[in-house]
């Protein structure tokens, strides 16, 4: 195989990880008595453009990785994890947010973001992003019904 090959081959298996370690988590939810949803894999492999704080970001795409588990409090909380891309790096946000029918999601918590300029750096990022999910599972549990 050539380079771009297989860089392409390490991309795919660290997804594949990735979604297995997603599962996982997720598994745990459904143990513990909670809704979950299927673990979710979205690509955008289109270029898209972010404002933000009077700034302008231009992305070329952004896959999403996660899942959604549905609170003792009856509310649905998104948990995941989004990589963005451009022509000089990769950026991971991990978040925890409610989804809300009247203000869409709603950002709980948000982990510092990751950036990096080398596949293998976003790589090893992704893997530990994922496992970083983990950190959320207090917050969803301590919801109670009828909290706010």
């Amino acid at each position: 195989m050539d380079d771009a090959s297989q860089s392409t081959m390490q991309l795919l298996e660290t997804l594949q990880s990735a979604n297995e370690q997603i599962k996982k988590q997720k598994y745990k939810y459904t143990l513990l008595g909670y809704r979950t949803s299927q673990a979710g894999f979205i690509l955008s492999g289109s270029p898209f453009t972010v404002h933000e704080n009077g700034e302008k970001t231009e992305y070329h795409g952004c896959l999403v990785l996660g899942f959604v588990v549905q609170g003792k409090d009856q509310k649905e909380y998104d948990l995941g994890l989004t990589i963005f891309w451009d022509a000089t790096q990769w950026l991971i946000t991990t978040e925890l947010s409610e989804v809300n029918d009247e203000q869409g999601q709603v950002i709980i918590k948000e982990l510092p973001e990751r950036k990096c300029d080398k596949l293998s750096d976003c790589l090893r990022e992704i893997l530990e992003a994922v496992s970083d999910l983990a950190q959320f599972e207090e917050i969803v549990t301590a919801f109670e019904k009828g909290s706010e």
